[in-house]
């Protein structure tokens, strides 16, 4: 059902340290996991949380990677947004954000992407192949290091909201938003079997009023929150192409597979604006 909402109504999300905790309490490991040498130099996320929050920025979401090996549960990858304080929204909802991804079990170092935060429906996008992504081993200051590269990768961001302006100033005909749909489809689902449930012109559903419009980026936003987010629904079929099950996409929640979700739309959004000018 298409839900009305406004800018107007909407503040940008701050997260406590409690709510962290209860999202990614691996943050918060109290030690590096036991598989990891005298050479792998501790460095816990919750102190480069404390760093950023003291250089003027603010957590606003958080997630963990579910992890297989019960002993590494409390170590596992886990991610955390953040923004400036003292931002303020951009072409009506739009703030730029740090995506800081690490773990306590060597399977992470710190990596920083740049991204967005759509403030209407709280989508965090990634930017495409021209986003920085600083990365930074665990040794040394490596809280001093993500810091340092914190202001870098913030840049970057900026640069995404130039773009995504760039986007909106350039419409899609129809075609071209199912040519978009049926290329994200292929990313998203490959030759899964639920993906052959579910037709590419699903993907252009939109949720809301402000998402009609058939301009680049939010066409992309649309295509972005309906692969990540899921809730798509349609019927596997048997050989004689009749229904014999619903089905319902799931949520991507794994944190690698997000970021390269949201990296590969959005540079076929890139691809899209730059055939469509």
């Amino acid at each position: 059902m298409m839900t009305r909402r406004s800018y107007n109504s909407l503040t940008a999300p701050v997260m406590t340290l409690d709510a962290i905790r209860k999202v990614a309490p691996s943050a918060f490991a109290l030690e590096k996991h036991e598989s990891r040498s005298d050479r792998y130099a501790y460095v816990p996320t919750s102190d480069v949380i404390d760093g950023m929050v003291l250089e003027g920025f603010v957590p606003t979401r958080a997630m963990q990677s579910r992890c297989r090996n019960a002993s590494k549960q409390e170590h596992t990858k886990h991610a955390i947004w953040f923004r400036r304080a003292d931002a303020v929204p951009q072409l009506g909802g739009l703030y730029p954000e740090i995506m800081l991804v690490n773990s306590h079990d060597g399977s992470s170092a710190f990596q920083m992407f740049s991204g967005l935060l759509r403030l209407i429906c709280l989508n965090g996008l990634l930017s495409g192949e021209t986003s920085e992504v600083a990365r930074i081993h665990h040794k040394g200051d490596a809280v001093r290091n993500v810091i340092d590269a914190s202001f870098t990768v913030i840049e970057d961001s900026r640069k995404a909201v130039q773009n995504a302006q760039l986007q909106s100033e350039i419409r899609l005909s129809r075609d071209q938003q199912l040519a978009f749909a049926e290329a994200a489809h292929t990313i998203r689902f490959e030759d899964s079997a639920i993906g052959q449930s579910i037709a590419p012109a699903e993907l252009l559903r939109t949720h809301r009023i402000e998402d009609r419009s058939a301009d680049v980026f939010t066409t992309f936003n649309v295509i972005q929150e309906n692969v990540i987010r899921g809730g798509l629904r349609g019927f596997q079929r048997n050989d004689q192409g009749r229904a014999i099950r619903r089905t319902t996409t799931r949520e991507v929640k794994s944190i690698d597979q997000g970021t390269a979700l949201n990296r590969a739309l959005a540079t076929l959004a890139d691809r899209m604006a730059q055939l469509a000018k």
